[in-house]
């Protein structure tokens, strides 16, 4: 969950590029961050609680230079966030930064107090400092200790580590977490947590594997060791990832802008993967063996997840295969049975989710056929994958993801059309008609998101609802999925609790909480199920509940005689089962903007949460 960066230049100072890819990073984490170098034979750390911007103006204040240095930006799991917990953290010459989970670290630490250790932070990282050090102490060089430290390291990490007595060294090490080392000119080397965080230095890496670790230097090189293979060689590619400056653009939040980025990022897909009734997946369809699937199965987390709860009604409607949607965090633990006769699907806005990898793992073990749907190239989600279709919607750097979910959809969608076209059970003609409804049905969200009378009722709404501790969602069908994820959204960004209810399981017990003080939002269009939810609704108002309905101009009109428990109503575009998402979900990504804007939070960077979720 963390960001972890190191850079080595030959003859030049390296934190400003460290303090620039720490920014680039801040996403994976930011409620505090750091950096250590090598400066007049000692460690030299500076750290703040916050973003990286009151880094920076700390290293300004104290003058850090050198040539080799180490950064982190923190989401915190061990220890509160505070200076002590802080990363990079140091044991005399030795510091070092890390992502992951150190699993063993009470027995390490406890371990390592009985040798007359002392630590100063309630974090499961500092043990991997003082234990270098240890073997230091105990007459080892720096690579024999770092060695000798992750073989007695249990859990995830990616590790970066340095030495004040061996200063041009770099130590690194990876296990279930990302890791990149770049190579640049004049002797440049730079490691990552990925490829983003460094592609403004150079574009030429090598992507470390599970197991390795080693040592950078201006001698050596890059020297790399597997813990079970012995000595190894990463092949050094060129990244193609955009090298791009990322930008509000003049919004004042970046989820914003990436609301209104849908509708371009939509029409994109809708252009290239949909041509010729879906070809670009014809070889991922020829090599999964098609006639052999007869089921898939999607694992995912958060909002990937309820987007494949969403698309899996698209793979039994219209392909025809049977779809079940797990959450990958519980998956790989109820000793799954994996099928010859099914496709996996693993999605992922990051592809580097530490969940859906070990779920994606437990299926490789066991032999399954794993495609993967990412939104970023060059990932561990990547390498693991039997195949993988990238979403293309872009950099998303709002942790609350918006653009990338409804981009999830429609390449599914095209997927799934794609093999109802090989399986001859939709027509070109037909197919072609279904592009159009949904290019019909993102040209309305853009009409809408430029409709200030629209834009102004929502914000209405959210002063409204800011205020209550609860909320429930409301759907059936294609809209409870959407329910779902327009909970998960107000939820992360407005800490109000919101629960989202299948509109028919609401007389199961849960209508129980129905009352003035707890309002409901109901995705109800016309096209879908109306007349099934409309009954639900009416069980609300019959025990004075307060409703705000989003449906389409006839499915207002249908509950006007409810007036007075309607807490407001946003009118949406009639709708097909095919573009109901496409409409319905940036209403919901606005209305929890606007209700957090309301509340005063931080809407790009919620409490407590991180962009890239690499830690179990």
């Amino acid at each position: 969950m963390c960001g972890v960066i190191a850079l080595m230049k030959q003859n030049s100072s390296v934190v400003h590029d460290i303090l620039k890819s720490l920014s680039r990073l801040e996403y994976r984490g930011y409620d505090s961050c750091g950096i250590a170098v090598v400066q007049a034979g000692e460690i030299n750390i500076a750290k703040e609680i916050g973003k990286v911007e009151n880094l920076i103006s700390t290293c300004d204040k104290i003058h850090i230079t050198s040539n080799i240095g180490i950064g982190h930006t923190r989401w915190a799991t061990h220890g509160a966030v505070s200076p002590d917990n802080a990363h990079p953290h140091k044991c005399e010459d030795v510091a070092v930064v890390h992502n992951g989970i150190i699993e063993n670290y009470v027995a390490l630490r406890e371990e390592l107090i009985k040798k007359g250790a002392k630590f100063y932070s309630q974090t499961d990282t500092e043990v991997i400092p003082v234990m270098i050090n240890q073997f230091i102490k105990e007459g080892f060089d720096f690579k024999s200790s770092f060695s000798k430290t992750i073989a007695k390291l249990e859990g995830a990490y990616a590790i970066i580590a340095i030495c004040a007595k061996e200063k041009d060294v770099i130590a690194v090490a990876k296990k279930h977490s990302p890791l990149v080392i770049g190579f640049g000119e004049n002797n440049l080397y730079v490691v990552g947590s990925d490829a983003f965080s460094i592609i403004s230095i150079t574009n030429k890496m090598s992507y470390l594997l599970d197991g390795d670790y080693g040592f950078i230097d201006f001698k050596n090189g890059v020297e790399l060791y597997n813990t079970n293979t012995g000595i190894v060689k990463r092949d050094i590619v060129l990244s193609d990832i955009a090298n791009g400056i990322i930008s509000k653009n003049g919004y004042p939040h970046y989820m914003l802008k990436e609301i209104y980025e849908q509708p371009e990022i939509l029409n994109s897909i809708l252009q290239n993967n949909f041509l010729d009734s879906g070809k670009i997946y014809t070889e991922i369809i020829n090599k999964i063996t098609l006639s052999k699937i007869k089921r898939i199965k999607i694992v995912a987390c958060g909002t990937s997840y309820y987007s494949g709860v969403l698309c899996s009604k698209f793979f039994e409607n219209y392909a025809k295969l049977a779809c079940d949607c797990y959450f990958a965090s519980e998956f790989r633990y109820k000793d799954a049975i994996i099928e010859d006769d099914a496709l996996y699907i693993a999605i992922s806005q990051s592809g580097e989710t530490a969940d859906v990898i070990g779920a994606m793992q437990y299926i490789k073990a066991h032999n399954g056929k794993i495609l993967s749907f990412i939104n970023s190239s060059e990932t561990t989600m990547q390498f693991l994958s039997d195949f993988y279709i990238d979403c293309k919607a872009g950099p998303e750097i709002s942790v609350a993801s918006t653009k990338v979910f409804t981009a999830q959809i429609l390449t599914l969608m095209a997927f799934i059309f794609a093999i109802s076209v090989k399986k001859n059970l939709l027509e070109s003609d037909i197919l072609n008609n279904i592009k159009n409804d949904i290019s019909q049905a993102v040209s309305q969200m853009l009409e809408l998101l430029h409709d200030k009378e629209w834009l102004l009722n929502i914000e209405k709404i959210s002063s409204e609802l800011k205020d209550y501790p609860s909320i429930l969602y409301l759907g059936r069908d294609i809209s409870y999925s959407v329910a779902m994820e327009g909970a998960l959204k107000m939820r992360e960004l407005t800490y109000i609790h919101c629960e989202a209810l299948a509109a028919g399981e609401l007389k199961h017990g849960s209508i129980a909480l129905i009352d003035k003080n707890i309002p409901v939002i109901v995705f109800i269009p016309s096209s879908c199920l109306f007349e099934k939810i409309a009954s639900n609704v009416e069980s609300i108002f019959a025990r004075d509940g307060r409703v705000i309905l989003i449906s389409d101009k006839n499915g207002i009109k249908y509950f006007k005689k409810f007036a007075k428990q309607i807490m407001g109503t946003i009118e949406l575009p009639e709708t097909l089962m095919h573009t109901i998402p496409f409409l319905y979900s940036p209403t919901a990504q606005l209305l929890s903007y606007y209700t957090a804007s309301r509340k005063g939070h931080d809407v790009d960077q919620p409490r407590n949460l991180a962009k890239s979720v690499t830690v179990e």
